[in-house]
């Protein structure tokens, strides 16, 4: 699976949850940068994503992956 799929994937699960517009979901997107990615928005996106690619993420991979390019590239080492 390349980046920009799983980007694109990411990109549904950032609007089904967090209500952000598919086309505004980019690898610059972070905690920082949306106010709508809380602590409870969090959970609730990671879990998401991991039902959207069937993974499982540890406790330690979920508190680092706070910005769109940082889920991509633990998704993508999973996936490996």
């Amino acid at each position: 699976m390349t980046r920009e799929e799983v980007l694109e994937r990411l990109s549904e699960v950032f609007e089904d949850v967090l209500e952000i517009d598919d086309d505004k979901v980019t690898e610059e997107l972070s905690q920082d940068t949306c106010e709508d990615w809380d602590s409870l928005g969090q959970i609730t996106l990671l879990v998401s994503v991991e039902n959207e690619f069937g993974l499982k993420f540890s406790a330690e991979e979920m508190a680092e992956m706070k910005s769109v390019a940082k889920i991509i590239d633990t998704v993508l080492a999973k996936e490996a």
